[in-house]
């Protein structure tokens, strides 16, 4: 009776096995795929507002940067402070096609060129997550979770050191990365990456948004 019970879960498990194989195939999900579709509905879309919140152990050193990308328009309206010590620093960003100001608590003054949204963070975000070597997807009840992570290289290392900068602080590279990017109807709703040098985080990035309504 203990083997043909036995032999019965057996026979149900590797039903249940088949089962979720069919319908990883029906659905065509995979990783990659719902990280593109989520990047092509950001890109399609009106445009979005985000909040960053970036944490450096070193120096415990925090940035808060708000705004919102009017993809219409093609302006990005940007406010950074940044946390160290008991000084506070401010500042605000407009950006266009063209040019880049910069108010630092007086006057706008030319800081650069215009913006592309290959720079934006988001994307970076998605394309790291993208060419991540390790990446697993997890269904939840409005989309998707994206685990991945890896080896540092140059779409790691470019993020970092923009993140270092928007910090005012120097340092080497990272090792490696892993992150958690939750995926809602397709779309992007946040992205979450830890940087590790050695094995010991140096800082995390937490990237939330949602559609900009205009």
């Amino acid at each position: 009776m203990y083997m043909k019970a036995s032999r019965l879960l057996a026979a149900l498990a590797a039903l249940l096995a088949v089962v979720l194989v069919v319908a990883v195939l029906q659905t065509g999900e995979s990783p990659e795929k719902v990280i593109v579709d989520a990047r092509n509905r950001l890109l399609g879309s009106k445009g979005w507002v985000f909040e960053e919140r970036v944490n450096f152990t070193k120096g415990w050193v925090r940035v808060l940067v708000s705004g919102t990308v009017d993809l219409g328009s093609h302006t990005l309206n940007t406010t950074v402070v940044v946390l160290r010590g008991s000084q506070p620093s401010l500042s605000v960003i407009y950006s266009n096609r063209s040019v880049t100001l910069v108010n630092l608590g007086g006057g706008w003054a030319r800081a650069g060129e215009g913006w592309r949204v290959n720079d934006t963070v988001i994307y970076r975000l998605l394309e790291l997550a993208r060419a991540s070597p390790e990446k697993h997807l997890k269904p939840s009840a409005k989309g998707f979770t994206v685990f991945f992570g890896g080896g540092c290289t140059d779409t790691c290392t470019g993020l970092y050191q923009y993140l270092l900068r928007l910090a005012g602080l120097e340092g080497s590279n990272p090792t490696s990365y892993k992150g958690v990017l939750t995926v809602e109807e397709g779309y992007p709703r946040a992205v979450y990456v830890e940087f590790y040098e050695g094995g010991e985080a140096t800082c995390s990035l937490l990237y939330s948004l949602r559609p900009l309504n205009v």
